[in-house]
């Protein structure tokens, strides 16, 4: 007994070191809101506003103010300043051929003054847009929307003055890899990556059922792209895609590897949301053990977001107990339309054919009875058409072993 106890105490100490380990370089402050946010711990600060949320920056060359909403935000001190809606919202900016306007509603937008402009829609709520080769057009409820005049459906006028503005921030090799996190403190918002056009037409292929061409481009992207944003976002709707398209194994491969490159400290976004899905895959795949640890997980570690109240259920639902959250808190929420299985009704035949189909090829046997139950559907997917690969090898190699003989 007290072997066990020794040997229980090592491995506890070895994965307290591990974690150290991962975190080396990074700590977290947390305000009276009980939002926490990670930030490196050399050459780092932060502040709190009067609403209790805290803010981090570099403390070299930025500092921070704070609007009469009590929310603080940051901003570089060389040729950058901010400016204070009547909604008591504050903007930062850049100095140089910077300017903002306001409506009727109190929000404030900036734009460059070299080549842009604004218009008003009945709801009083201003937009800003490139004067050359953009209109603008107002739906019912009065919001007005820009778009390019040449048709071109990915483009947008928000995301265009985002990058710009992205640029303009003094970003060095130390800053660079932590600028998501800056353009957060700064109250920039981010939607996840979806500037970038082809991102865009991924998600609009995917929108119309094209699943397979939205992966296709999912994966060019998420191998390609230049964006850590973009490339993060793409990982995570391949394996999206690989789930509506009920391929359960090649979608929890995808899943894997996604966490793998991007479950880091200091970006967490998308992370609940693949930890969770990964569960509900391997639930289905009978793994139950498996899906618990990714709810478990989930819960554990980022135990105020909506993914963490589901992994809570599913946990319920199979019979495993919610562990006691450990001190890690995710203050981003989960965004629209990340659990595939919200728009799939799952085939439960096809996963005891594929199963099966796995499971004959692994061990050769039964394969011609397995292989004869897969119907059309099944041999579209890319984990069937994987294994009649290793099939084939496995075939061919017997063939040669028995020439020989």
């Amino acid at each position: 007994m007290k072997k066990r106890i020794a040997l229980l105490a090592v491995l506890m100490l070895l994965a307290f070191a591990g974690f150290a380990h991962a975190w080396d370089g990074w700590t977290w402050t947390e305000g009276r809101d009980g939002m926490r946010v990670y930030y490196p711990s050399t050459g780092w600060t932060w502040t709190e506003g009067s609403d209790g949320r805290r803010v981090v920056y570099p403390i070299d060359g930025w500092t921070w103010t704070e609007g009469r909403n009590g929310r603080r935000v940051v901003y570089p001190l060389n040729n950058w300043t901010w400016t204070e809606g009547r909604d008591s919202r504050r903007v930062v900016y850049p100095l140089d051929n910077w300017t903002w306007t306001e409506g009727r509603d109190g929000w404030r937008a900036i734009y460059p003054l070299d080549g842009w402009t604004w218009t008003e829609g009945r709801d009083g709520r201003r937009i800003v847009y490139p004067l050359n080769g953009w209109s603008w057009r107002e739906d019912q409820n009065g919001r007005r929307y820009a778009y390019q005049l040449d048709g071109n459906p990915w483009a947008s006028a928000e995301d265009l003055l985002y990058s710009i503005l992205a640029s303009r921030i003094p970003l060095n090799d130390e800053l660079r890899p932590h600028s998501y996190l800056l353009l957060a403190q700064m109250g920039i918002e981010y939607n996840a990556g979806s500037s970038d056009p082809e991102l865009r037409r991924a998600h609009y292929l995917l929108n119309n059922n094209n699943i397979n061409a939205a992966r296709d481009l999912f994966r060019l992207l998420a191998r390609s792209s230049a964006s850590e944003y973009v490339c993060r976002e793409a990982s995570y709707m391949s394996g999206y895609c690989s789930a509506n398209l009920q391929d359960y194994w090649q979608a929890l491969n995808e899943y894997r590897d996604f966490l793998a490159v991007y479950d880091l400290p200091g970006n967490w976004h998308l992370v609940p949301e693949a930890l969770y899905v990964t569960g509900v895959i391997n639930e289905h795949l009978g793994r139950k053990s498996d899906a618990a640890a990714s709810y478990r997980s989930c819960v554990e570690r980022f135990p105020k977001t909506q993914m963490a109240e589901q992994s809570k259920e599913r946990l319920k639902a199979i019979g495993y107990r919610t562990m006691v959250p450990a001190v890690f808190s995710e203050m981003g929420k989960s965004a629209p339309r990340r659990n595939p299985f919200e728009v799939s009704r799952v085939d439960r035949g096809r996963i005891a054919r594929v199963a099966q189909f796995i499971h004959a090829v692994d061990r050769m046997e039964g394969v011609a009875e397995a292989r004869a139950r897969l119907n059309a559907e099944d041999l579209k997917l890319e984990t069937v058409q994987k294994y009649l690969r290793l099939l084939a090898e496995k075939e061919k190699f017997e063939r040669l072993h028995q020439e020989q003989k």
